[in-house]
């Protein structure tokens, strides 16, 4: 039912695409500084002007959005890709390769699911007939905290954000997205360090797994 195919092709575009939003992040931590400084500045006119601060936040918000969105796409087909090949190796794997994505989209099963259906397929990648005796990489528990990390706050940033009304609501959500800046770099370093192990580990086959001892 599945077939085994190289995933580097879909690996080398799902790390460029993360590299370009991770580009359009820095832009935006940029503009949430001025939003910060703007805001802070409110009544006496020394900071920034409140609209040159905005148009800088929608302008580079929607390049977040948009990058993120693009991301998620190069991104959900390599983890389909290293899955379903996992899948061809054994019979042992639980999760499917589509709901290897979707549980990303699943409230509380996104907390674990996701992850699982990864280290399923690195298990599996590095041993078919014996998967559960296989270690998790370090830089893939990395990965999941991270993310969980900059999820929960992006979410209370968002939540903040949505009362315009208080201003120091909307610093405060100005401050999570600097914060959220430095955890997605070391968790987009995480995330291409996982894409290349996984990749060079499915190229060469189980056989190569002593390399990643």
């Amino acid at each position: 039912m599945y077939e085994f195919r190289d995933p580097n092709g879909r690996g080398r575009a799902a790390i460029i695409a993360v590299l370009v939003w991770l580009a359009a992040d820095f832009a935006f931590m940029i503009s949430s500084g001025l939003t910060i400084a703007a805001l802070n500045a409110l009544g006496s006119g020394a900071g920034p002007a409140p609209e040159t601060a905005d148009t800088v936040a929608g302008i580079t918000s929607t390049a977040v959005l948009v990058t993120m969105l693009i991301s998620i796409v190069f991104v959900s087909r390599w983890i389909m890709r290293v899955n379903a090949n996992a899948h061809s190796l054994s019979d042992s794997m639980t999760i499917t390769p589509g709901w290897n994505v979707g549980w990303f989209f699943v409230p509380v099963a996104t907390l674990w699911k996701p992850f699982q259906g990864l280290r399923e397929t690195w298990q599996t990648s590095v041993s078919p007939h014996e998967p559960e005796s296989v270690p998790v990489p370090a830089v893939m528990r990395w990965w999941w905290g991270l993310w969980l990390a900059t999820s929960i706050i992006g979410n209370i940033s968002f939540r903040l954000s949505l009362n315009v009304s208080d201003v120091g609501a909307l610093i405060a959500a100005s401050w999570l997205d600097v914060a959220s800046f430095f955890i997605d770099v070391p968790l987009t370093v995480a995330l291409i360090m996982m894409i290349r192990r996984f990749n060079e580990l499915q190229k060469h086959g189980p056989d190569y797994a002593e390399t990643f001892a």
